[in-house]
């Protein structure tokens, strides 16, 4: 039963992998809670609309399975950066984050620690788009600005979405997100694909507290889990498919399982 994850697995992190393709937004939007569904008619775009609900939905539908309650019933409160935490039925519960990027989304739920998560699609081989360069220039340490642009150039805008995938996850797990400064904390520029927390000028302590690691999607994507606690966790790939029906709106297939 995956309503029983988090009791039997106190040392595990899974990570759900859902497929926002799925035209079921009408179906999801009737677990959100009234919040929710004001925030989700505030959108200009009908797509980025069915994103988010069906984004939410999938978040809900997963932690009830955790909690043994409906969908419907969880109540979330945020904190000033807009990081959500459970309210009810069990004030704390898991830790959990959510990153959605065009028609996929990566959600981190964990017990006994903090988890961030950031997903970034990869642009097509022929776009030409250089807004990464600039957002690199603003927002990347002075350390990753000289460690990226050194790269061949080949390589610069692929090792640009690492490096901010694992801001994103990193700054999203401690609760603060974009505000808390990237620039003031270095994230490791490893041509191989390494991750990991170099520096951190607010918090050095955090070097030692936090481990930022890739997780293989198995798509064009790139995504990063950021996590604190005992280091050496299990961690265990799942998926959810939005189905056409709510008696089987949930479908869950586990992966595969490693320790990091």
């Amino acid at each position: 039963m995956v309503k029983s994850l988090i009791e039997t697995a106190p040392n595990r992190i899974d990570l759900w992998q859902v497929d926002l393709a799925a035209d079921q937004a009408g179906l999801c939007e009737s677990v959100l809670s009234a919040d929710e569904s004001l925030r989700a008619e505030k959108f200009a775009f009908s797509k980025d609309r069915d994103t988010f609900v069906r984004s939410r939905a999938a978040l809900r539908l997963i932690l009830s399975r955790y909690l043994n309650c409906q969908a419907g019933e969880l109540e979330f409160q945020y904190n000033e950066h807009g990081k959500p935490r459970l309210q009810f039925p069990s004030i704390g519960g898991p830790g959990f984050n959510l990153s959605h990027s065009g028609e996929e989304a990566v959600i981190a739920i964990a017990r006994g620690r903090n988890v961030g998560v950031d997903m970034s699609i990869l642009p097509g081989t022929g776009d030409q788009n250089l807004e990464w360069l600039a957002v690199a220039k603003r927002s990347f340490s002075p350390a990753e600005q000289t460690l990226l642009f050194a790269l061949p150039a080949a390589s610069q805008e692929r090792m640009f979405y690492l490096i901010w995938s694992q801001k994103e996850a990193y700054t999203k797990g401690i609760g603060e997100g974009y505000r808390y400064g990237f620039q003031r904390f270095t994230v490791a520029v490893d041509a191989r694909g390494g991750t990991g927390l170099i520096a951190d000028e607010k918090n050095p302590r955090h070097v030692g507290e936090w481990q930022l690691t890739r997780i293989d999607t198995g798509r064009d994507s790139i995504a990063v889990l950021a996590y604190d606690g005992p280091q050496g966790p299990r961690i265990r790939k799942l998926e959810l498919r939005l189905n056409s029906s709510a008696e089987s709106i949930v479908e869950i297939s586990a992966n595969s399982e490693w320790t990091d």
